[in-house]
């Protein structure tokens, strides 16, 4: 029998509390705001390649050969640490701010319009990327950029 560990190249556990930086490629999902009409990207998630880390242990989905991280609730503040506001907005999207609502007292980070800023609630984000998905639109499609992640930051998903 084959011992499987050396063809094992994921990060390990242990190694991700000692501040390793994963390279991530930040997906945006072109789209209109619905307030101000003009064109804005969200962020959709990012994508890491297979080899980086075991995705099913922070909940990413396998997507084009690699692990896909949506954008929600849950995985923004991860992910918000790969989108500077200059590197969202030399890609055509909106900074990622908090918001409150009386929906949701304790806020959440969004994206919002690069043009109006006005917010793009993770709802109808992620709505829109399962109809981009489900009209054969692949990840591998969508406006991307390259960034970093500490590991550490997705030890909070």
């Amino acid at each position: 029998m084959i011992n499987p560990a050396p063809f094992d190249r994921s990060i390990p556990r242990e190694t991700l509390y000692l501040g390793a930086r994963l390279a991530v490629d930040v997906l945006l999902l072109p789209n209109r705001c619905y307030r101000c009409g003009g064109s804005t990207a969200p962020v959709a998630g990012i994508w890491l390649e297979h080899h980086l880390l075991d995705g099913y242990e922070y909940g990413m989905l396998e997507e084009s050969g690699g692990w896909f991280l949506l954008y929600d609730e849950f995985s923004a503040a991860a992910i918000a640490e790969a989108c500077p506001d200059e590197l969202l907005a030399a890609h055509g999207a909106g900074p990622l701010r908090w918001r409150t609502t009386r929906v949701c007292p304790n806020g959440y980070l969004a994206n919002t319009c690069l043009k109006c800023t006005t917010v793009i609630g993770n709802w109808p984000l992620r709505e829109a990327v399962a109809e981009y998905q489900a009209e054969h639109g692949s990840l591998e499609e969508l406006e991307r950029f390259s960034s970093g992640v500490m590991a550490t930051a997705l030890e909070e998903l």
